[in-house]
Order: C-alpha cells, then structure tokens, then sequence
C-alpha cells in the first residue's frame, strides 16, 4: 500500500510540474518517462507564452490531455522572438520528436519551408490554412462564431458604437472582424463599428499596453461594447473596458474570470479538442497527421460563451441565430473564402 500510494503522489507531482510556467524561460517539459516507447510531441508557443488565457494555454492543455489519456511524452517551448523558431523545430527534430506543433499560425512560412525536409515528423498547426503532406492546420471557422459576438454586441449596445481590436491587420484577423460587423448590423442596421489593430509585426500579440491605449480611444470615441481579437495583448483591451465600466468580448477561451463584470461573452476556439483527437489518431491507429481540421460552429470547435453577463432572452435569439447558421440559412461573411 505504501509503495501505490508513493507511486500515485509521483504522478500527481509529475502532471503537477507539467502544468507550471516559468516566468518566460527557455522550456516546459513533462516528465521524460521511456523516450524509446513514447510519441514525442514538441509545442512551440506564440511570442506571448504560455498564461496567455488564449492559443498557447489551449495547445498546452491538448499536450496535457494526450500525455495523461496516450502517456505521450512533451516538451513546451517559448520563443522570445520568430528567430529562435527554426532552431526549435531543428532541436526536436535531431531529438527524435514525432509531432511537432505550433500554438499559432505565426510560424506557417517556416514549417511550410521545412516540412518537406522532413516527411517522417508531423506538424500540426493552429489557426492556419496551411495544409500539407505531413502537415495538419486546425482551421477555425471563427466568422462563424464571430457573427453571435457581433450579434450580442448589438443587442447590448447603448451608444450604437462598438469596436474591434485586432493583433495585426491579417486575412485571418479580418475573418473575425468581418462577421462582427456583420451579426452586429443584423441586429441594428445603423451600428458604427470602430476598429484598430495593435501592431504590424508579431510582437504586436504581447503589447498589452498599446491595445489598452487603443481601446481607451475607442471608448473615448463612443464605442461601449469591444471585441478583443489581440492574442496576449487583448489582455489589455479587457482591462480598458473594465477601468471605463463598458463591454468587453474575449477571445478563444471564456475570458470572464479576467474581469466578470465586463467581460460580456467570448468567442471560442477549441483548440485543445483539436490538438488531443490528432494525437489520440496518430496514437491509437497511426492516422497520418495531415490535411484540415475545421473546426465550426457544428462540431463545437467555435462558438460563444452564453454568459451570466447575457439576459435570457438574448441567450434564446443568438442560439437561434446559431442554429440558422449551422441550418446554412444565414450566409456569414468569411474573408478567407470571400
């Protein structure tokens, strides 16, 4: 009894250490057990990191899922900036890893370059488009989700002025934006949508402070209820709204907590689902990882968090709504497939 019960609290602490950040340091890694009988699966986070309450904590939590379901071993990586990337992948790729995985799209054009190099290791990439023989995108339909916030912004809306703060001005952040506006209008024709975006390079995701100062102009400029679509640095969109007592929108993950009398809902992206049933396939039958994994309002890869924050009667229009769209009988907007 004594030896299970020392065995059990080892595991605890091993899922326990896994599950920790350091503050920005090189590496998280879970705890190597057999490398020669275990899948090995490297992540590499976007430049905010892990804590991030956005992509990063959800490819983490998918790590996390496969190594306690799969008894996969992983290693978490941050880079400090996209030079350090290609050496990254190079670095698991000499150890051995099967799978390698990238928390965000950001690094698209470097494995798009390499993976061909490499057609025995699989790459998984997060909301992105880029699809390859050994190379797997999870791609959100996030227009999808994005027309409910925009509808739920409408209805909650007292000045007929709302906002939207992107990242950079991308395709893929334009395919939020654009179904935004476009529930919103649904809602309320006559609605203004102010947007900005926080930079223009990929350093812009961790400039909490410049996604506040952006915010705090838009309030100051009437808009009360603002869509974050800012990676790490949405964080400082959300506490704007709170400091000024209007609405904020999260993003990926139910941000509530953050501020939970401001936070009005949030639009998710599911990525750990997505990250654990690519592994659990490549796992249990060698499923290739390849092609795309759409996630979308049918499957449950996007949607809206129907808060506390929304009245009972706006939680019954937008699951309307919702089903329409799952019905095909709302046409959403998508910049991507325009």
């Amino acid at each position: 009894m004594k030896k299970l019960t020392a065995i059990l609290l080892a595991i605890v602490l091993c899922l326990s250490l896994a599950a920790c950040k350091s503050d920005k340091q090189d590496d998280t890694a879970a705890p190597a057990g057999d490398a020669q009988s275990k899948i090995r699966v490297g992540l590499i986070a976007g430049l905010t990191g892990f804590g991030d309450l956005s992509m990063n904590d959800q490819a983490l939590l998918g790590c996390q899922m496969a190594e306690k379901d799969f008894g996969i071993e992983y290693k978490a990586v941050e880079p400090k900036d996209t030079t350090q990337v290609l050496d990254m992948i190079q670095g698991f790729v000499d150890d051995g890893y099967n799978i390698i995985i990238a928390a965000v799209p950001d690094y698209d054009d470097i494995i798009a370059e390499v993976a061909p190099t490499y057609p025995d290791v699989h790459f998984i990439t997060v909301d992105s488009t880029l699809s390859m023989d050994n190379v797997m995108c999870v791609e959100y339909l996030t227009h999808q989700g994005s027309y409910l916030a925009g509808a739920a912004a409408a209805m909650n809306s007292k000045t007929g002025i709302i906002g939207a703060v992107g990242g950079m001005d991308l395709t893929v952040i334009s395919r939020f934006i654009d179904a935004y506006i476009q529930g919103a209008q649904s809602i309320n024709p006559d609605i203004q949508c102010i947007v900005k975006y926080v930079g223009t390079d990929y350093n812009a995701w961790a400039d909490t402070t410049t996604a506040k100062s952006i915010t705090l102009d838009m309030i100051d400029n009437g808009a009360d209820v603002i869509f974050q679509i800012a990676g790490g640095a949405g964080l400082g969109t959300i506490e704007a709204c709170k400091q000024e007592g209007v609405w904020a929108i999260g993003v990926n993950v139910d941000q509530e907590e953050i501020a939970p009398d401001n936070v009005l809902t949030s639009m998710l992206t599911v990525g750990e689902a997505a990250i654990y049933s690519a592994i659990k396939g490549y796992v249990e039958n060698g499923t290739p990882i390849s092609g795309t994994f759409q996630a979308s309002l049918e499957n449950g890869g996007v949607g809206i968090v129907y808060s506390k924050n929304l009245t009972d009667d706006q939680k019954t229009q937008l699951k309307a709504i919702e089903a329409d769209i799952i019905a095909g009988k709302i046409d959403v907007v998508d910049a991507v497939n325009p």
